[in-house]
C-alpha cells in the first residue's frame, strides 16, 4: 500500500462532491471500524506522524463520502485513532438504533444523550 500524496493530488479533495446521506447506525459503525483499522495501520500511522496535512488529505480522498457526511466524527477518528472514544460512539449509535426502530423519538434521544453527558461532565443533578 502506497499512501504518498503528491502536491497535484491535494486539489482533488476540494473538487470532490457527494450527496448528503443519512446512514443507519449499523452502516456508520461498519464505516468507523473500517476507517479506524486503516488509520491504525503502519503506513497511515507513519504518514500521520510525518505530515498530518498530507495524511488528512489522503484520508479525505479515501473516505470522502464519510468525511462529507460526518466531518466532526471523521476528523476525531483520523487525527487520533488510538484515543478515539469508541464507547461513546457505541452509546450514540445504540440511541440512533432506538430512533430507527421507533422505540423513542429523535427528541427523546437528544434529551437522554444530553442528560448523560451533563451527568458525566458536570456532576449530574447535584451540579450548581
Amino acid at each position: 500500500m502506497n499512501i504518498n500524496v503528491e502536491k497535484s493530488d491535494l486539489v482533488s479533495v476540494e473538487q470532490m462532491s457527494y450527496e448528503r446521506k443519512d446512514r443507519t447506525a449499523d452502516e456508520i459503525e461498519a464505516l468507523v471500524r473500517e476507517i479506524y483499522r486503516y488509520a491504525m495501520g503502519n503506513e497511515a500511522t507513519k504518514m500521520r506522524r510525518e505530515n498530518m496535512d498530507n495524511y488528512k488529505q489522503f484520508m479525505m480522498r479515501k473516505f470522502g463520502e464519510f468525511h462529507y457526511n460526518y466531518p466532526t466524527l471523521f476528523f476525531a477518528l483520523i487525527e487520533n485513532p488510538s484515543g478515539f472514544p469508541m464507547n461513546r460512539l457505541r452509546d450514540m449509535l445504540a440511541m440512533k438504533r432506538k430512533v430507527e426502530a421507533q422505540v423513542i423519538t429523535q427528541e427523546e434521544a437528544d434529551v437522554k444523550m444530553g442528560q448523560d453527558y451533563f451527568d458525566e461532565f458536570a456532576g449530574g443533578k447535584g451540579f450548581k
